[in-house]
């Protein structure tokens, strides 16, 4: 039984300086290739609309490097825990005596991860998209936003549902959101005390992990024209 536990330790210990090798190798470009292209794309979004030209300060692009180590100290993190949430059930197994098929959870194990990271990503994309453009709007000195993205549909979270002018009720302490619009137009102070229940910024990350909407910054006047304050 020993031999078994060691051998599925070992086992599991090569698997994490695998997917950790992989992460460094592949994964890290990706990021640092995401960021730059979410740059880019801001970039043209921000001259088409203002047709002034677009560059990060110097101070912002230090946020970017922080945004950077963080994904990557996140996912290194993801990749730690999950190898050893299965190395749990190995060694479960192994006192249990049932018989033991590393294999099976190394792929189990990988598969998962490489979920957790391709989510973690999208999030990461989704979150700094959404903080460069409602810093620009705030710069720009407009203080409504309004709540932008794909109708509702079967994946919709309830939070999303309540920002688009469905209202929602039975939401968690943690979630705190203000009374629905149809006009889908919030006020900065609004935004700012919002949460979503994830731990997420709201500014930044809307309705938490994935969530495919942002926030679009527009006038007081055309606040008004889309119902606001309804």
């Amino acid at each position: 039984m020993a031999g078994d536990f060691e051998g599925a330790l070992r086992a599991f210990r090569d698997t994490q300086r695998a997917l950790l090798a992989e992460f460094e190798e592949q994964v890290i470009p990706e990021m640092v290739t995401m960021y730059r292209g979410q740059i880019d794309r801001i970039s043209r979004e921000v001259q088409l609309a203002s047709g002034s030209t677009f560059e990060l300060p110097q101070t912002d692009l230090a946020i970017v490097e922080t945004l950077i180590e963080f994904d990557i100290d996140r996912v290194t993190q993801t990749i730690a825990q999950n190898v050893a949430d299965a190395r749990v059930i190995v060694a479960r197994q192994v006192l249990l005596r049932d018989p033991v098929d590393v294999s099976e959870f190394e792929d189990a194990t990988n598969d998962t991860v490489r979920r957790h990271i391709e989510t973690e990503l999208a999030t990461s994309a989704q979150g700094f998209s959404n903080a460069v453009k409602v810093k620009q709007a705030v710069d720009l000195g407009l203080e409504h936003f309004r709540y932008a993205g794909p109708d509702i549909d079967k994946v919709t979270r309830p939070f999303c549902k309540h920002l688009q002018g469905q209202p929602q009720s039975g939401f968690d302490s943690k979630v705190v959101v203000p009374d629905a619009r149809t006009s889908r137009v919030y006020t900065l102070d609004e935004i700012r005390q919002m949460r979503n229940g994830q731990g997420l910024d709201v500014f930044s990350f809307t309705g938490g992990f994935n969530c495919r909407h942002s926030w679009n910054g527009i006038s007081e006047e055309r606040a008004r024209e889309l119902g606001f304050p309804n």
